[in-house]
């Protein structure tokens, strides 16, 4: 099981001499190739056709390794025909295709499902690196491999980055109220040294 958001970022010199960068967006209409797609004791394949085209693929190849699971490998193939209206005035080529190979993302224990909200960028390697420079843009990913039973999710395993912000929050909290006890305690001497002065008067 697998949910996540995903932009593909493209940027190529246009015909013209000028920086360009095309976005391709994955949609809710796309859908996982059950075909092309395979779960294994110890690795699992999982193929997205892209928006539903065929022609545009986004793989992910995850690896079971001493009771941990993870993405090793991640391929993006398009046809540069199918996305022309996202990338005008692109150098010419029948295919645009990259990959990261032998990595270790999303990362969890075999017995828990990957969580992570926080946005993370990976530069992936092109086939036409002189033409296209590729990058995959990811959030509120969640990986859930090799379950044995159920249709929900497992407990989840934080990323890192939703951890650090996890451990911000009470900081942040803390400090809040520890300037709120300030204030109050210099608003009470303030009060309580007027009293005095108008008790003087009084006398």
């Amino acid at each position: 099981m697998a949910e996540f958001s995903a932009v593909i970022e493209l940027k190529y010199n246009n015909t013209k001499g000028h920086m360009e960068t095309g976005y391709l967006s994955l949609s809710n209409t796309s859908v996982v190739s059950k075909a092309d797609s395979h779960c294994g004791e110890n690795e699992t394949r999982l193929v997205i056709v892209i928006n539903g085209d065929l022609s545009n693929t986004l793989t992910f190849v995850v690896e079971k390794k001493n009771n941990k699971y993870f993405v090793r490998d991640v391929l993006f193939e398009a046809d540069e025909n199918s996305i022309k209206d996202l990338i005008p005035l692109a150098p010419t080529e029948k295919k645009i295709a990259a990959e990261m190979v032998n990595q270790t993302l999303f990362e969890a224990p075999a017995t828990k499902s990957y969580l992570c909200k926080t946005q993370e960028h990976y530069k992936m390697t092109s086939e036409v690196k002189d033409k296209f420079e590729v990058t995959l843009d990811m959030k509120d990913v969640r990986f859930d491999a090799f379950r044995t039973s159920g249709d929900s999710y497992r407990d989840g395993q934080l990323c890192s980055d939703d951890t650090k912000i996890s451990d911000t929050v009470p900081i942040i909290v803390g400090a809040a109220l520890a300037a709120l006890v300030v204030i109050v305690l210099i608003a009470y001497f303030i009060g309580r040294r007027r009293s005095r002065r108008l008790a003087y008067q009084s006398v």
